[in-house]
């Protein structure tokens, strides 16, 4: 569930109570607190129910005023979590408020150059008054929220998870299946014969789509690529949509009904179809020498697209191209980004790396969608998405009417300029 959990960086100055409120938030001892300064080093992770909210990430970073030669490594990569979270909780002291805050004002600065919500969270009032025209005066200084808290006596910890829960941007949500199907409608999901995913455990891309059918109030068909035609004849039921495994579709039976892949349904979950679509085409044009990146964003291969990588890469080498494995940062002068399905990413996490990948004239695709095109699946599979098989097809495509969406069940997110 990674992939749909708010991530929230803890950023402080040593010894501000950035652990001690970890574990307030969450009433488990969870993050290691201490008096001595520095105990936390390297930014910490730990995922977690924090409810009103529901599922989260929280970053536990290192201290920022930390000024010794490993430490301040330790800040630069501490900012770097800024990157990478939905929400920063800037942790100050409340005993040291009349000393300055230097530190924390980088904090600020770069979240707001990188448009991160900050909530300011004046700690240990148990130690130190804090009034609330002082409260008011930070707030007017900085241009952030501020709540005083004490993780200690836990006083202000409602008023701060308010806050959390009203300034945590909300998840850009589009559907795999939703807008694809309606009720009464039929919907076959076709799975190949030897599932890699262990034991006991389905894709979570698989399980979220069965769950839409059935919040649609359509029948969800599962069968396995050696008995469709024999579920389809016990079910005597019409298929308004089939949703394929791109390893099953050699072998299955197909019956005559709109097709598309969990690779296509995933890929527009999770960014941007049109994007992909675009870099999916870039593999025509590779020329001997050209530079590949391959990005991952996990080492296990449970994701069922994932277990193409080797198959790609064969592929791309025996049209002279140089095939690199890395990370998004690792890009610079790659003809071409083959992205891993990004089923531990939130949505909004991939798009920051398309425009990162965009602002830099570069050209972005999927490990599924790069699969079928190279296996000749692709256009089959854009069944539902008429736009989108136009991109494919090299077609020139500009603002689309919402009445053309709709008559071709294409989700209006759809509806961009191309």
């Amino acid at each position: 569930m990674k992939g749909f959990r708010t991530k929230i960086g803890i950023f402080g100055r040593m010894n501000a109570g950035k652990s001690s409120l970890i574990n307030a938030l969450t009433n488990q001892d969870i993050a290691i607190v201490s008096d001595v300064p520095g105990t936390t080093t390297d930014p910490v992770s730990k995922s977690m129910e924090l409810l009103p909210l529901g599922p989260v990430t929280l970053v536990d970073t290192a201290g920022l005023d930390d000024v010794s030669e490993l430490g301040m490594k330790r800040v630069e990569r501490a900012l770097d979590v800024l990157k990478d979270v939905d929400l920063a909780l800037l942790v100050i002291d409340a005993t040291r408020l009349d000393k300055g805050l230097e530190f924390e004002e980088k904090v600020i600065r770069k979240a707001k150059e990188l448009g991160i919500p900050v909530i300011g969270v004046v700690n240990k009032i148990d130690l130190r008054e804090v009034s609330d025209e002082d409260v008011t005066e930070l707030m007017k200084r900085y241009d952030i929220p501020f709540v005083k808290v004490s993780a200690k006596t836990k006083e202000g910890l409602i008023t701060l998870k308010r806050e959390i829960v009203l300034r945590a941007p909300a998840e850009q949500e589009v559907p795999l299946v939703a807008d694809l199907c309606k009720g009464g409608e039929a919907i076959l999901y076709i799975f190949p014969k030897d599932i890699k995913s262990p034991k006991g455990k389905l894709p979570l891309v698989w399980v979220r789509a069965f769950r839409e059918t059935i919040d649609q109030d359509a029948y969800c068909v599962i069968a396995r690529e050696d008995n469709v035609k024999e579920t389809l004849d016990y079910l005597d039921r019409k298929i308004s949509l089939t949703v394929v495994d791109t390893k099953a579709f050699e072998n299955a039976y197909i019956p005559d009904a709109p097709l598309t892949s969990f690779s296509v349904i995933e890929a527009r979950c999770k960014g941007d179809l049109t994007t992909f679509i675009k870099g999916v085409r870039v593999i025509n044009a590779l020329n001997k020498g050209d530079r590949i990146l391959i990005v991952q964003c996990c080492e296990d291969r449970n994701n069922p697209d994932d277990l193409w990588i080797d198959f790609i890469a064969n592929e791309l080498k025996k049209r002279g191209c140089m095939v690199e494995f890395g990370d998004i940062n690792d890009y610079s002068d790659h003809k071409l980004i083959i992205h891993c399905n990004a089923c531990k990413l939130r949505r909004d996490e991939m798009l920051k790396r398309i425009e990162f990948v965009r602002e830099r004239g570069g050209s972005i695709t999927t490990i599924g969608l790069s699969a079928c095109y190279l296996k000749y699946y692709l256009s089959k599979f854009l069944d539902p998405f008429p736009l989108e098989r136009m991109v494919l097809d090299g077609i020139e495509v500009g603002d689309i009417p919402y009445e053309f969406l709709g008559r071709n069940k294409v989700c209006p997110v759809n509806a961009w300029k191309y």
